[in-house]
């Protein structure tokens, strides 16, 4: 009341970043069904695409208004790349997304989010300030940890010229208080990984021989997870 002149409910969005790689469970060394003790496993696998990685962008809130919303909460997935041509599928053709999800592609060198890529995201993700939201004061709190990308004086300026009002999780506490980390996370690497072996299953029944995941194949299973995901 004293900040804003009025007394106002003020709701609250976490976004943080998710890595994921092209073969999520070589990454996490998930075991085989093989007998153990056998001395011939049976296992393909590509060690590349279990070092391959790309970072998701994931939002949280407690708004109810946007929780329900068909097109769900928005979602980046950023890949590792140079050029726009990293957002191209291997026939040259632009990666397809979803039409009844809120989702956007990104690219960087290192393929993690730099304080630039979070600009670009909040300007595309943050909702605007309008005459209605003012009218209402529809203000709301933008929740990050202190990842290096986060702690910059631009970003709280530019998230307040949203109506958002930028507030930090300090001291390793992400792990108790931030809700991408405590309730989103876990689950939707779970499921991923679950989608994930779906594909490689039905991929070995046609092409016993292929272990590969491409671009699209990874997008997909991100989009399936992300509609179903609480």
């Amino acid at each position: 009341e004293l900040l804003l002149g009025a007394e106002t409910q003020m709701y609250f969005y976490g976004i943080d970043e998710k890595p994921i790689h092209f073969n999520e469970g070589g990454s996490k060394s998930i075991r085989t069904l093989e007998i153990k003790g056998q001395e011939v496993v049976r296992l393909k696998t590509d060690h590349a695409a279990s070092r391959k990685r790309i970072t998701l962008m994931t939002m949280t809130t407690n708004d109810d208004r946007m929780a329900s919303d068909p097109s769900r909460m928005p979602i980046e997935v950023m890949f590792k790349g140079s050029s726009p041509k990293t957002l191209r599928a291997e026939d040259g053709q632009p990666l397809r997304l979803p039409d009844d999800l809120d989702c956007s592609l990104t690219y960087s060198v290192k393929g993690s989010y730099r304080h630039e890529h979070l600009m670009d995201y909040m300007r595309r993700w943050l909702e605007e300030w309008t005459e209605e939201r003012a009218a209402s004061n529809d203000y709301r709190i933008l929740l990050l940890d202190v990842a290096r990308s986060h702690v910059d004086e631009g970003i709280g300026i530019f998230a307040w010229t949203r109506g958002y009002l930028t507030l930090y999780h300090y001291g390793g506490i992400t792990g108790v208080l931030q809700v991408n980390d405590t309730d989103l996370h876990g689950p939707f690497q779970r499921l991923y990984l679950e989608m994930e072996e779906r594909c490689f299953i039905a991929r070995q029944r046609i092409k016993n021989w292929c272990i590969h995941r491409s671009r699209q194949d990874v997008l997909d299973d991100v989009f399936a997870v992300w509609r179903c995901i609480d």
